[in-house]
């Protein structure tokens, strides 16, 4: 028999304006929650007196879980607030069986309707699935009718799976038409952070699940999985969507793998930033190797509409991005420690590629090929490795930059030409470092180098290096 510690009946509801409602609750022996189908609701509209409401739910020794919420809607919601901060912490023990949930939300609502930052109510959901065989989930939120929404007070879902030997061991599953939302509008819009744990699958599973913002909430998904190199961090599938049609805020996925199907898609017009979790994650673009890899058919539900898909940050790059045959439509932001690329054309889009730290093609020597327009970033090093006099892909010759678009260098970009090999120009040797196919003249400079400036001693030379543009109706190098 099912055994709750606390339950609330068909018609039970707690209702306080001032009075903070706290209730734990521990299951009994058997397939119990620690706490089942709440309905409260807090109608305080001032922050500092509102009532908060905070739930905790406990598993018993042999295998109870945390919270369950269900039969809630938008009409009938399980959990109210407009000022009052909401706590649901559920925790689920031990077993030898399956579906031990932190918490779990079938139909389930619950919404926070301040809309101010100064006085709306947060809503913190924390679940921990317990070590069984399978379904251990740390957060599991289904159904079409299930939502968490809010205009104003931020939203954090952090979810922990239980271990098992078995499947669907998830941290955070959110699935079958869920939605969580940021229905703010101007700049105290709710944010949204999901954190999902887990160390037999992935550790955020969204299945048709809905993580959207109306305007400018910004949305943070972190996950870890079990990283065996087959089983992503975080998992994107069915008709998912991240962000939405009408999202203007920035959007960052924290993680070292992804894995992404259609027709789920990634919309904002703000940026949308992939940060690596640990700092050694390699990333790879197109057909690019890398722990973090994203195909072209997984880049394409990139929205065009994003301002940038960023790969890292100026302030945190990732180690290094392989580029090969990359396709998308969106603008491509790259902020790394070291580039690689591949042998023909590396980048095509209808947009801008971005570096926004280094730019270092080849390994060691390359074409870095891109078709379409290029930015070097004021904050970035174009670094170029000169062997030999022509440009290559091999061991001997130099570095290159080949492009059929526009050429913009910001102000404070900086060129960085070397030689590991010890490699000593001839006099009146030529090398070609930019060549720009496109229509337009490049625009900018590199620090502190204006046209026909001289480095002395180039790579430790006798000889000196004029730096001069070609500017031709079919050429601007």
């Amino acid at each position: 028999t099912n055994s709750h510690g606390i339950s609330f009946g068909t018609a039970g509801e707690i209702v306080s304006t001032s009075g903070d409602i706290h209730l734990t609750g521990t299951s009994g022996p058997g397939f119990g929650y620690g706490i089942n189908s709440p309905r409260i609701t807090s109608l305080g509209d001032n922050k500092e007196t509102a009532a908060k409401i905070t739930l905790i739910g406990i598993g018993n020794e042999q295998g109870g879980s945390g919270i369950s919420m269900f039969s809630g809607s938008e009409d009938a919601p399980n959990i109210s607030t407009v000022a009052g901060d909401v706590l649901l912490q559920g925790t689920a023990a031990n077993g030898t069986g399956s579906s031990y949930m932190g918490i779990r939300m079938a139909d389930a609502y619950v919404e926070s309707k301040g809309l101010t930052k100064a006085d709306a109510g947060s809503i913190s959901i924390i679940g921990t699935g317990g070590d069984g065989v399978s379904n251990l989930v740390g957060v599991d939120i289904r159904a079409s009718d299930s939502g968490i929404v809010s205009s104003a007070g931020d939203i954090t879902i952090s979810g922990t799976a239980g271990r098992g030997t078995g499947s669907q061991n998830y941290g955070v599953r959110i699935y079958d038409a869920t939605l969580i939302r940021s229905t703010g509008m101007n700049s105290d819009a709710a944010n949204i952070g999901v954190t999902g744990v887990s160390d037999s699958t992935w550790g955020v599973y969204l299945n048709s699940g809905r993580i959207e913002a109306a305007g400018p909430g910004q949305i943070e998904v972190t996950a870890t999985g079990i990283g065996n190199g087959t089983t992503d961090d975080l998992f994107v599938t069915g008709e998912s969507v991240l962000g939405g049609t009408t999202a203007s805020g920035d959007m960052t996925l924290t993680l070292d793998s992804l894995g992404m199907q259609a027709p789920s898609v990634v919309q904002t017009s703000g940026d949308a930033v992939l940060q690596t979790r640990s700092a050694g994650t390699t990333v790879g673009l197109g057909s690019g190797v890398g722990g973090l890899s994203l195909d072209n058919a997984e880049l394409a539900l990139f929205d065009a509409g994003l301002n940038s898909l960023s790969i890292g940050s100026e302030a945190f790059p990732v180690s290094s991005v392989d580029l090969n045959s990359v396709a998308l439509a969106a603008p491509l932001s790259i902020n790394a420690l070291g580039v690689t690329d591949q042998s023909g054309v590396d980048v095509s889009s209808p947009s801008t590629l971005t570096f926004g730290t280094v730019a270092t093609p080849g390994a060691p020597l390359g074409q870095l090929q891109v078709d379409g327009d290029l930015v070097l970033a004021s904050g970035n090093t174009l670094r170029l490795n000169v062997e030999g006099s022509l440009p290559s892909d091999g061991v001997t010759g130099h570095d290159q930059i080949n492009l059929t678009g526009s050429l913009k260098i910001e102000p404070g970009s900086i060129l960085d030409l070397n030689s590991s090999t010890g490699y000593l120009p001839a006099e009146d040797q030529q090398y070609v470092i930019i060549e720009n196919e496109g229509a337009e003249p490049v625009e900018g400079i590199f620090a502190g180098l204006p046209e026909g400036a001289v480095i002395e001693n180039f790579l430790g030379s006798p000889l000196n290096l004029s730096l001069i543009h070609i500017s031709e109706p079919t050429r601007h190098d």
